[in-house]
């Protein structure tokens, strides 16, 4: 759930050329589960590093307040589905143990699923 970009258009170039046989198909799904898991590592880091966006002695802007409360309720409620349903920067931000984060993560890309 990360920002469209670049990723999307390799993709389906892998995929055009795995069809065409002139890339192997194994090879660009793994490259593919290292660029998900990375980006997402990286988002959940680099966001879990940052202040808090509403911390003591910083100006909120409107709305800031309400949405960090909604992800907070969101991840109490759902755990292990809202880890699949937000972005990676999400969970970073409400400081979601990596414990949990990283095991959620890599599951069900381990498995197959």
């Amino acid at each position: 759930m990360g920002t469209p970009g670049p990723g999307e258009a390799t993709l389906i170039t892998a995929g055009i050329l795995a069809a065409d046989h002139h890339l192997d198909i194994g090879l660009a799904l793994f490259a593919a589960f290292l660029g998900a898991t990375a980006g997402g590592m990286i988002g959940w880091w680099g966001a879990g590093r940052r202040e808090r966006p509403c911390s003591p002695g910083r100006p909120v802007p409107p709305g800031r307040l309400w949405a960090l409360a909604r992800g907070e309720r969101f991840f109490r409620r759902f755990g292990v589905l809202a880890v699949f349903l937000m972005p990676s920067w999400v969970a970073g931000i409400l400081r979601i143990r990596a414990s949990f984060f990283i095991r959620r993560t890599l599951a069900p890309r381990l498995s197959g699923r």
